[in-house]
C-alpha cells in the first residue's frame, strides 16, 4: 500500500466509526430517518460549496443516472438502516457488524460479477460469522425482537455498502473527481430521505443541542470520509477501499466508551478479533507490507 493510502485508511476508519457513535446519540433524540437526511445535505451543501469555491463544478449527463443508483444504495438507503441501527442497538454493536462490509462485498463480487473465492477465503467467512455471533451475544445487548431488527439493519447497510463499492468499480464514474460524486451522492440522499421527513426537519432547531452537535459532526465527517473513500476506490479498488472498515470498530468502541460510557467486555473483544482477522484473510489485506511501504 502506498505512502499516502495508508494514513488516508487510518484517517477514514476513524471517520467510519465515529459515524455509528454520533447517530447513537442523535437518532433516538431525533429520529434516524431526519438525522440521516440532515447529514446527507449538510455533507452535500459543503461539498458543493467546496466545488463552487473551487470553480470545480462540472457534471456528466451520462453519469447522472449512476449517480442517481449510487445515491440510493451507497447512501440513502444505508444511511436510514444505520440510523435504525444505533436506534435499536449500542453504537459498539453497530459498529462492529459495519466491519462485515467487505465480506458481503466479496459475496457480491462473486454472484454478480464471478470473481473467484479461494477455500482460504470462505473459511474466513465462516470465522466471520462466528466472530458476528460472539460479538452481539457478547454485548450488554440480549436478543430480543428490538436488538434483531437493529443486528437487521447494520447488516443491511453493510450489504449496501458492498453492492455499492462493486457497482461504483464497474460504472464510468471514476472519471468524476471524488468531490464531486460524494457531493452528488450526499446531495441526493439528503433530498431524497426529506421528502420523508418535511415536518422533523422543520423543527430540527428544537432537538437538544447534544443531538444537533452530533448531527453536524456526522455531516462533517461525510463530507470528508466520502471523498476520501472514493479517492481511494479510483486508487486502488473496492477491497482496499473497504479495509477502512476494518478499524472503525476500534475507533468506534474507544469513542463509544468515551462519549456514551458503553461498556467493554471481553466476549466483545475476542468477537472483534474474530471478525477483523476474517476480513484480513479475506481481503488480503497486509498491514505489515502497508508500515512498510509507508516507511
Amino acid at each position: 500500500m502506498s505512502r499516502v493510502l495508508f494514513p488516508l485508511l487510518l484517517i477514514l476508519g476513524c471517520l467510519w466509526g465515529s459515524v455509528y457513535v454520533f447517530s447513537r446519540i442523535a437518532a433516538p433524540l431525533v429520529g434516524a430517518v431526519p438525522v440521516m437526511a440532515a447529514r446527507g445535505l449538510i455533507a452535500g451543501a459543503t461539498l458543493l460549496l467546496v466545488l463552487l469555491l473551487a470553480r470545480s463544478v462540472s457534471l456528466r449527463r451520462s453519469c447522472i443516472k449512476d449517480l442517481v443508483l449510487l445515491g440510493t444504495v451507497g447512501a440513502a438507503l444505508p444511511f436510514v438502516f444505520v440510523g435504525y441501527a444505533t436506534v435499536f442497538l449500542n453504537a459498539s454493536t453497530a459498529t462492529i457488524l459495519s466491519s462485515t462490509t467487505p465480506l458481503f462485498s466479496l459475496v457480491v463480487a462473486r454472484v454478480a460479477f464471478g470473481t473467484r473465492i479461494t477455500k482460504g477465503k470462505l473459511v474466513a467467512l465462516l470465522v466471520g460469522v462466528i466472530g458476528v455471533a460472539l460479538v452481539v451475544g457478547g454485548t450488554p445487548v440480549q436478543l430480543t425482537a428490538t436488538s434483531s431488527l437493529g443486528i437487521f439493519c447494520a447488516l443491511a447497510s453493510s450489504l449496501l455498502y458492498g453492492i455499492a463499492a462493486n457497482l461504483w468499480t464497474k460504472r464510468p464514474l471514476a472519471e468524476m473527481s471524488p468531490i464531486a460524486t460524494a457531493a452528488v451522492q450526499q446531495a441526493i440522499s439528503g433530498i431524497a430521505l426529506s421528502i420523508f421527513c418535511v415536518p422533523a426537519l422543520a423543527s430540527i432547531h428544537l432537538a437538544p443541542t447534544e443531538a444537533l452537535f452530533a448531527i453536524l459532526a456526522l455531516g462533517i465527517a461525510s463530507a470528508i470520509g466520502f471523498p476520501l473513500h472514493f479517492f481511494i476506490l479510483r486508487s486502488a479498488g473496492a477491497t482496499t477501499a473497504l479495509t477502512a472498515l476494518l478499524l472503525a470498530p476500534v475507533f468506534g468502541i474507544f469513542l463509544s466508551a468515551v462519549f456514551l460510557t458503553e461498556e467493554i467486555r471481553m466476549t466483545m473483544l475476542i468477537g472483534t478479533a474474530l471478525v477483523l482477522g476474517s476480513v484480513v484473510v479475506v481481503t488480503d489485506y497486509r498491514p505489515s507490507l502497508a508500515v512498510r511501504s509507508a516507511s
